[in-house]
């Protein structure tokens, strides 16, 4: 009797998620229709040296690899929506997941990183 309850009552918490708050990917298109949004912040978890490369409008830089990521998410504002990618979403995955567990509601991934964007990318 109580395993039964246990799983009804996950299985009623798995029914009410929704894409805003289980982080899920999101393909170029609707990655790129969320950057029009307010309150939104893209965040390029890559390295300095491929952000130089090329990176999406606006995107603020969050190195994940050198501990930079790290330091700066917890000052984040959690109310915001947050947008993350990097190459091919290995990244990207493990700092949506650590925003996630610090009680950030709104992020999302560019389903297969930059390697499935089609937007223009910008040079600093």
């Amino acid at each position: 009797m109580g395993l039964a309850f246990m799983l009804l009552l996950v299985g009623l918490g798995l029914l009410g998620q929704t894409p805003e708050n289980t982080g899920d990917l999101l393909t170029a298109e609707s990655f790129s229709i969320r950057m029009m949004q307010p309150n939104v912040v893209v965040l390029d978890v890559r390295t300095p040296s491929e952000f130089r490369k090329g990176h999406i409008a606006n995107a603020v830089l969050m190195d994940y690899n050198n501990g930079g990521f790290d330091k700066g998410y917890k000052s984040l504002d959690s109310s915001k929506t947050y947008l993350l990618y990097c190459l091919a979403g290995v990244r990207s995955g493990k700092a949506a997941a650590k925003m996630k567990a610090a009680g950030f509601r709104q992020v999302f991934q560019l389903k297969g990183g930059l390697e499935m964007w089609n937007g223009k990318l910008y040079t600093p």
